[in-house]
């Protein structure tokens, strides 16, 4: 089972761009405080789909369910490699109505 479940502060701008196979993506750093751990930066990529999509901006504390994906792509001529959470969902993390929707579907999914 691959289910990530992150709540951090957005620590970058998002990168909007297109890859090859023609799907769009926002990708960003999560700043993450974890109790007696140094902060951790984790990235994120956030599929845009055909709807509009406001992706988070710097400072906005959010939190995403999605999986551990490692995806390659050619740059500069060689394969290279980047292991990120890939969001299924994203949402502030001040609206704790579904925040708390979201950590209901992570305990459903780990109860399977």
């Amino acid at each position: 089972m691959n289910v990530v479940f992150v709540r951090g502060v957005v620590a970058r701008d998002p990168d909007i761009r297109t890859l090859a196979d023609g799907a769009t993506l926002a990708s960003f750093d999560l700043t993450v405080d974890a109790e007696g751990s140094p902060r951790a930066s984790v990235p994120v990529a956030l599929p845009l789909g055909p709807k509009p999509l406001d992706p988070p901006l710097v400072g906005d504390e959010v939190v995403v369910l999605g999986e551990v994906r490692r995806r390659f792509f050619r740059a500069g001529g060689s394969t290279q490699s980047r292991t990120e959470v890939m969001a299924e969902q994203l949402v502030p993390a001040s609206d704790r109505r579904r925040v708390r929707r979201l950590l209901t579907s992570v305990s459903e999914r780990l109860a399977e």
